[in-house]
């Protein structure tokens, strides 16, 4: 699992996620659509037993390496 903050909240579900609150992003289920836009299963918490669900990488910020991913 990866450390992530989110950086912003989903238009059409806006309580789905809060910015500024630290997420889990499982490396290995992301995917790029036919637009070219990334997405990866994300959790609550670092055991991925709270899902949250699938969503943009762009909603969050690489917490380890500094990376940012928008």
């Amino acid at each position: 699992m990866k450390r992530v903050k989110c950086i912003s909240i989903r238009e059409f579900m806006p309580k789905q996620i809060e910015v500024g609150k630290i997420y889990y992003m499982d490396e290995k289920t992301k995917w790029i659509d036919e637009d070219g836009d990334e997405y990866a299963i994300f959790y609550s918490d670092q055991d991925g037993m709270n899902k949250i669900g699938n969503l943009l990488l762009s909603h969050f910020y690489m917490m380890e390496d500094g990376n940012c991913m928008v």
